[in-house]
């Protein structure tokens, strides 16, 4: 009898996972509420709209081969407005205002940023991104010894 093997997912369909996967683990962790001005998700807004959650980078998710792409501490969940509406005090439009406050209210998650900036892996690794995966899935934190040991 000849055995089937596995089907590998795709890569590219791996890291999609990871990011979806990222995304609700940073929402989770706060609760889904906003970190900055504790709005909950599906709260009704003055305006007559539902509040809604996002999950934001610290350090942008674009840098190649960045493990903090997928690291939780590398998040903050923020509404809409903080995220990408208020001109006086969101990530996008005013990042200097909105960084001032994270190094103030959430020390550990901008000196993680900072200390962890630098960090590569070779994020083409199927053994990385499985690691990734199974710390995301089952609520870890990502180890930066064990992935430069990944090769």
């Amino acid at each position: 009898m000849i055995k089937k093997r596995k089907k590998l997912v795709p890569k590219p369909k791996l890291r999609k996972k990871l990011f979806a996967l990222w995304s609700i683990s940073c929402r989770e962790q706060a609760d889904f509420k906003c970190e900055f001005c504790g709005i909950k998700k599906d709260q009704k807004l003055e305006n007559g709209r539902v509040g809604k959650i996002d999950a934001h980078h610290l350090l942008n998710r674009y840098i190649n081969n960045s493990p903090l792409k997928f690291d939780t501490r590398n998040s903050i969940a923020i509404c809409a407005l903080h995220h990408k509406y208020c001109c006086s005090t969101s990530a996008h439009k005013a990042p200097i205002v909105f960084y001032e406050w994270l190094r103030l209210n959430k020390p550990y998650k901008y000196n993680f940023v900072l200390e962890h900036k630098d960090a590569r892996v070779n994020l083409n690794n199927r053994t990385v991104l499985e690691y990734i995966h199974s710390c995301l899935v089952n609520k870890e934190l990502l180890d930066y010894e064990v992935l430069k040991q990944m090769v």
